[in-house]
């Protein structure tokens, strides 16, 4: 549904920006694999790696390392496209990565708490002294 959302904005877009038909017309050229790469790679590969994730971690895991999307974007753009980096990009950047290890670190944490108390829990029950009680007697 998000792609066949965007796939509706971005045609918005395209009506309102360009006008002539032969900018609509789709040659068998770099453009056409640039189009097939994207929707193959981005959308099919990106789609797998965090359906996969969610199974393995669940849905927030998903949604934290969504951000790094946009780290991953700037980084590829300086690489490939030679665009400067700016400083907002750069404080972003630190940002993600900075609360990205923050959350990891809690949510760490938070899984030794839980395993401790787990550990007590158990050794608590096998502690406890076994009551042995026998089943009521019915009435002829």
């Amino acid at each position: 549904m998000m792609y066949f959302f965007g796939a509706i904005q971005t045609g918005l877009f395209a009506a309102f920006t360009c006008h002539r038909p032969s900018d609509w017309i789709l040659g068998w050229n770099l453009e056409l694999l640039n189009i097939i790469f994207g929707g193959v790679v981005n959308s099919g590969i990106g789609s797998f790696i965090f359906v996969w994730c969610d199974r393995k971690k669940g849905p927030l895991f998903v949604a934290v390392f969504s951000p790094l999307m946009l780290l991953l974007t700037a980084v590829m753009e300086m690489a490939f496209l030679n665009s400067p980096l700016h400083l907002g990009s750069a404080v972003g950047a630190v940002m993600i990565v900075g609360g990205l290890y923050l959350f990891l670190w809690a949510k760490s944490n938070e899984e030794s708490e839980e395993s401790v108390s787990i550990g007590k829990n158990d050794e608590e029950e096998a502690s406890a002294p076994l009551l042995l009680s026998t089943p009521p007697v019915e009435d002829p």
